[in-house]
């Protein structure tokens, strides 16, 4: 029941809340397809509720992992059943047939995805629904809820937990504030949607990218830690890392909305142009486009 309703409750703000319009990559079949990108905007009101229902009592900061083995139970089956889901959808409702792609084995279609863009309406996009709610919206929650009980628990926060809870919570943020970028990656201009996405976005990504956190938070404070100078350096090598990540999809991001045209690091900008063609249903006509 508590899992339904955080899917209800993020479905609703990814539907209601306002955002500027974006537009991802053309299709193979030649849709620009719109995105309301509020992803900042709802991981805000999020945490700003979690934070109020926690304050008046109405629900324990430590919820999430106390409750562990009942959320990924159902983190789990859901992954499972909107896997099903969208491979039924595929093939009696899918939202632009030409884009699909048949590779004629029903577990790799199954696996991989049919649908390049399913949706519910003109809006409501199954893939940035998936991956930026269900999933990077659950993350930050989850190290948070570890926090709350570590100290509930022992009365003790772990600098170790607290350093990975902030360079994972910095990470989340930036794809929330670049959130229109993400429209021009792999996952929503060219995967497919089936349970690779799905069920990797509803439980694999909550479940297993959190891995440090729940194990930090597991610890008892008498668990040795390392040193202050260890940490230091730690720490500092994630923020290296963040800031060449970074760096790096600001200059992918610049050469996909530019095609090419562009300069990177004072040079005329390298790219790979490939024909991008989805595998072909023999009743439906679909065309080809460059990437």
């Amino acid at each position: 029941m508590a899992y339904a309703s955080w899917i209800i409750l993020q479905a609703i703000l990814f539907h209601v809340l306002p955002g500027p319009t974006n537009t991802g990559q053309r299709t193979p079949a030649g849709h620009l397809l719109k995105y309301r990108t509020n992803g900042l905007l709802a991981w805000v009101v999020t945490h700003a509720l979690y934070a109020a229902l926690c304050w008046s009592g109405l629900l324990d900061p430590g919820f999430i992992p106390r409750n562990w083995s009942g959320l990924f139970a159902a983190m789990n089956l859901s992954g499972f059943l909107l896997s099903a889901f969208a491979y039924a959808k595929a093939y009696l409702a899918p939202t632009h047939p030409e884009d699909r792609k048949f590779s004629g084995s029903a577990p790799y279609d199954f696996y991989m995805g049919i649908e390049l863009n399913p949706r519910f309406g003109q809006t409501f996009d199954f893939k940035l629904f998936t991956n930026g709610r269900p999933g990077m919206m659950a993350w930050t929650l989850i190290d948070i809820s570890n926090l709350a009980h570590q100290y509930q628990t022992h009365h003790h926060l772990p600098l170790p937990l607290l350093l990975v809870t902030i360079l994972q919570t910095l990470y989340v943020l930036d794809f929330f504030i670049n959130e229109s970028w993400y429209l021009r990656t792999i996952d929503i201009a060219h995967d497919h949607y089936g349970f690779y996405l799905a069920w990797g976005c509803f439980c694999f990504l909550p479940t297993t990218y959190t891995l440090q956190a729940q194990y930090l938070g597991s610890l008892r404070p008498t668990t040795p830690s390392p040193s202050p100078i260890t940490l230091a350096l730690v720490f500092a090598l994630g923020l290296a890392g963040y800031a060449l990540f970074r760096s790096v999809n600001a200059q992918k991001d610049v050469a996909r909305r530019t095609s090419g045209a562009c300069r990177i690091w004072g040079a005329p900008a390298v790219v790979i142009r490939a024909p991008l063609s989805p595998v072909r249903d023999p009743k439906i006509e679909v065309g080809t486009c460059e990437v």
